[in-house]
C-alpha cells in the first residue's frame, strides 16, 4: 500500500469522506478495500493479490467466481524468468501437511473470499501495515493520527518499499532498496519463528473490528505487504522490458530530492484506475459481485505481484511445515531467495537511472546538482501541504506522531502484544475518545518488545493435575484440574497483577462465576481479573486482587472464595513456565 507517506491512504480517506462513507481504506501501495462487500468504492488491491496467490498455491475449495478459471488470463503466455513464479510448490517434504492443515481450517468470508483461516489472517496482517487499527474519516484527530502513525512516519517508509524524506539522490535510492530488502527478510523470519498463538488485533478502515488471528500468519501479512508494495508503480520503478521483474528505482512521497514521487492526488483512486496503487485496468473493477475480479482485468504489474506472491506463500508454507527449531535458518534462506528473484536491483543502474532526463516523469524532484526536467522540492511540497517546506512538514508530522502515540493505550488484558514498527498495541483504545490530550513535555514513546507475555500452564499441587477444559465454549468454559490436555495461557502483566489469557482463544480469560467456580470467561463489559502471585509451599498462591481471595482446589474444581488458604496444598499451584522474577509486562 502506499506507505506511510502514502497518498493512497490519503486518497482513500479523501474519497471516503467525499462520498459520505465516513471511512477510508488504502494505506500503501495497492489499495485496501472500502465500501460494501464486492461493490467496493475503493476496490480490493493487496487483499485480492494475497488471496488470489494463496488460492493458486493451495487450491480453492470451489470453481465458481471468484475462483472460476479465467480463459483470458494473460499469464498463460508468460515464460519462466519473465514474470512467472519460480517455485510455488508445496507438494514435497513436510509442506503437504501444513498445506492440508490450512485447507482443513476453512472460514466463512464473503468480503475477501479467503476461504481458509490462515489466508484471512494474512489479509488482516497486511491491512494492519496500512491502517494500524485506525478508523479513518470519523474525526479530524482520527485522520491526523492515522496519517502520522500509520501512513507517513519516516521510520515506516521501508515497510512500503519507499524512500524516507531524507533518502535523497542516488545514495537515497540504493539505501531505501537495501533497507526495504532487509526488512522483508526480517519480517519473514519473525513471522515464521514467533511462538504459535492466537492474538487479538484491531482491523481498521471504514470501521474498526476486533479480529482473532493466528500470530504467525498475521505477522506473515507484514512481509506480504512490503513485498507486494514493491510492485506498485507508485512505489518503485520497474519496466516492461523484463516484465517488471527487477527494480530500477525507488520513489518517495515527501518530496525527497533526486526521486520521482508517489502521486499526491486525493481523488485518483476512486475516480479512475490511473493510480499505480490500483491493480485494476478499467471501471469494471467496481462492478457488483465477483465477475470483474479476474486476472484479465488486472494490470501487468499486479499480475507479476501475484506470481511473486505465489512464491511467497509457498515459501512460507514450506517453512511453517518444519519443526520450530529448524524454521529460522529455513526462513532466512527462503526470504533471501525471494529477494534475489523479485526484489533485486543493479546498484550501478540505480545510481545512474535519473541521469537520463527521459526517465524522469512529471513528479521528479531535482537533486541539488541537477538541472533540466524536474521540479524543485518547494514546488513538490505544494502538492503535499501548501505553504510548508519539507522540514516544517516533517517537524509537524513528528509532533503529531508523538501526540497521537501518547493518546493510544492497550486494551486491558492485551498489553503484551505490541507492534514495534507503528509503536502501538495490536488491540488498542484511545486515552480519551473525544479529544487528544497533550503529552507531558519531553514525553517519548517507550520502546517495547513485540511480545511480553509468558506462556504458562497451571498444575495443582494438591492432586498433581493440570488445569484443563474438557468441554470448550467461546464465552463460558468450566475448568478443572484433572486428566486431559493442559490449558495454555499467555500470562500478561507482572506477578503482582497477572492476567491469564487463553492461548487458543484470546477472548477468554481465567475468571470466576459468582459462585466462585473458576471458568474461562469472555467478558467485554469489565476488565479481566488479575491475580497476585507469591511463592507458597511447593508452588505459588494465586490471590485475586479485587476480592483478596485465593484460588483453591475443591475436589477437581478450582474455586475462588474465602476458603482458599495459601498454606494448604489445595491453594498452591505450580505455574509451569513462570520466571521467579517478574513475568510478563505492562505498559
Amino acid at each position: 500500500m502506499r506507505t506511510r507517506a502514502s497518498t493512497i491512504g490519503r486518497l482513500g480517506a479523501a474519497a471516503a469522506m467525499l462520498l459520505g462513507l465516513g471511512a477510508a481504506w488504502p494505506g500503501g501501495t495497492y489499495t485496501q478495500s472500502a465500501g460494501p462487500e464486492r461493490a467496493f468504492i475503493v476496490p480490493m488491491g493487496h487483499e485480492w493479490i494475497t488471496r488470489l496467490a494463496a488460492m493458486e498455491v493451495l487450491g480453492a475449495p470451489s470453481s465458481v467466481a471468484p475462483d472460476k478459471p479465467d480463459p483470458h488470463d494473460p499469464r498463460r503466455n508468460w515464460a519462466y524468468g519473465k514474470g512467472l513464479a519460480w517455485n510455488p510448490k508445496v507438494d514435497a517434504g513436510a509442506a503437504p501437511a501444513e498445506a492440508a492443515r490450512i485447507r482443513g481450517h476453512k472460514v466463512s468470508d464473503s468480503r475477501y473470499a479467503s476461504h481458509y483461516k490462515a489466508v484471512y489472517d494474512a489479509v488482516i496482517g497486511e491491512r494492519w501495515v496500512d491502517l494500524a487499527g485506525h478508523r479513518v474519516g470519523v474525526s479530524q484527530f482520527a485522520n491526523r493520527c492515522w496519517t502520522a502513525v500509520a501512513q507517513e512516519a519516516a521510520e515506516a517508509q521501508y515497510d512500503h518499499f519507499m524512500r524516507r524524506y531524507d533518502d535523497a539522490g542516488p545514495d537515497g535510492g540504493v539505501r531505501a532498496a537495501r533497507e526495504s530488502q532487509a526488512r522483508f527478510v526480517d519480517y519473514f523470519v519473525a513471522a515464521a519463528t514467533a511462538a504459535k498463538t492466537m492474538i487479538r488485533v484491531q482491523d481498521g478502515g471504514a470501521t474498526t473490528q476486533a479480529q482473532t488471528v493466528d500470530r504467525n500468519y498475521f505477522l506473515f501479512g507484514r512481509a506480504v505487504h512490503l513485498f507486494q508494495d514493491s510492485f506498485s508503480s507508485e512505489h518503485t520503478v520497474r519496466i516492461a522490458e523484463d516484465n517488471y521483474v527487477r527494480i530500477r528505482q525507488v520513489k518517495s512521497y515527501a518530496c525527497a530530492k533526486g526521486a520521482e514521487q508517489h502521486s499526491h492526488s486525493k481523488a485518483e483512486i476512486v475516480l479512475r484506475p490511473k493510480s499505480g496503487d490500483v491493480i485494476w485496468t478499467a471501471a469494471e473493477r467496481r462492478a457488483p459481485g465477483w465477475s470483474s475480479y479476474t486476472p484479465s482485468n488486472m494490470k501487468p504489474t499486479a499480475l507479476v505481484a501475484t506470481e511473486a506472491s505465489r512464491d511467497l506463500w509457498a515459501a512460507f508454507i514450506r517453512t511453517m511445515a518444519l519443526p520450530q527449531t529448524q524454521r529460522e535458518a529455513a526462513a532466512r534462506a527462503e526470504a533471501q531467495t525471494l529477494v534475489a528473484h523479485w526484489l533485486s536491483f543493479d546498484e550501478a543502474e540505480m545510481r545512474g537511472w535519473y541521469d537520463d532526463p527521459a526517465r524522469r516523469d512529471a513528479t521528479y524532484v531535482l537533486d541539488d546538482d541537477q538541472t533540466g526536467k524536474g521540479k524543485t522540492q518547494a514546488q513538490c511540497m505544494e502538492g503535499v501541504k501548501r505553504g510548508y517546506s519539507q522540514a516544517s512538514y516533517i517537524a509537524e508530522l513528528k509532533e503529531d506522531q508523538r501526540v497521537c502515540l501518547y493518546n493510544v493505550l492497550p486494551e486491558i488484558g492485551y498489553e503484551d502484544q505490541f507492534d514495534p514498527q507503528t509503536q502501538v498495541w495490536y488491540a488498542w483504545r484511545w486515552r480519551n475518545a473525544a479529544r487528544l490530550q497533550t503529552p507531558p513535555a519531553g514525553w517519548r514513546p517507550t520502546p517495547r518488545p513485540a511480545d511480553t507475555s509468558t506462556r504458562v500452564r497451571l498444575q495443582s499441587v494438591a492432586n498433581g493435575r493440570y488445569v484443563v477444559a474438557p468441554v470448550w465454549s467461546s464465552n463460558e468454559t468450566p475448568v478443572y484440574a484433572r486428566e486431559g490436555a493442559p490449558l495454555e495461557f499467555a500470562m500478561v502483566g507482572p506477578q503482582s497483577h497477572a492476567m491469564f489469557r487463553s492461548v487458543d482463544d484470546p477472548g477468554l480469560f481465567l475468571d470466576y462465576r459468582t459462585s466462585g467456580a473458576m471458568m474461562l470467561f469472555a467478558r467485554p463489559v469489565r476488565q479481566p481479573p488479575a491475580y497476585g502471585l507469591a511463592p507458597a509451599g511447593q508452588g505459588w498462591s494465586m490471590r485475586e486482587t479485587s476480592w483478596n481471595q485465593y484460588v483453591w482446589l475443591n475436589g477437581d474444581r478450582p474455586y475462588l472464595n474465602r476458603q482458599g488458604d495459601p498454606k494448604t496444598p489445595e491453594a498452591q499451584w505450580r505455574i509451569e513456565g513462570l520466571r521467579q522474577q517478574g513475568a510478563g509486562g505492562a505498559p
